[in-house]
């Protein structure tokens, strides 16, 4: 009898287990994220009139060159420019993609 349904018991088994695995996935999930707040990446007046967004790779000379102008417009208008920093991910340099998705 038991050899009869032995293929059902294995049926109702998996479903549990996988059942299971995503209640149990969903919770971890959960907890995870409790208490995470997503801040955008905006130094400066985030309700400024003017946004600079700038597409930056982080292992780039002359980015790097750049930015001291950039901070030091930002530091003389604080409430009237919004300066947001998104990564430009490019082949030229190998850590890039390290380097930018860190900041994203």
């Amino acid at each position: 009898m038991f050899k009869q349904h032995l293929g059902k018991i294995f049926i109702v088994l998996a479903v549990l287990a996988i059942g299971g695995a995503v209640v149990y996935a969903n919770h971890v999930s959960n907890q995870a994220n409790e208490g995470v707040v997503i801040e955008p990446n905006v130094k400066g007046n985030p309700d400024a009139a003017v946004t600079l967004v700038k597409y930056s790779d982080f292992q780039c000379p002359a980015c790097g060159q750049f930015a001291p102008y950039v901070n030091e417009l930002a530091t003389r208008l604080p409430r009237r420019l919004a300066d947001r920093v998104q990564a430009l991910s490019t082949d030229l340099h190998p850590s890039v993609c390290r380097a930018g998705c860190k900041s994203d």
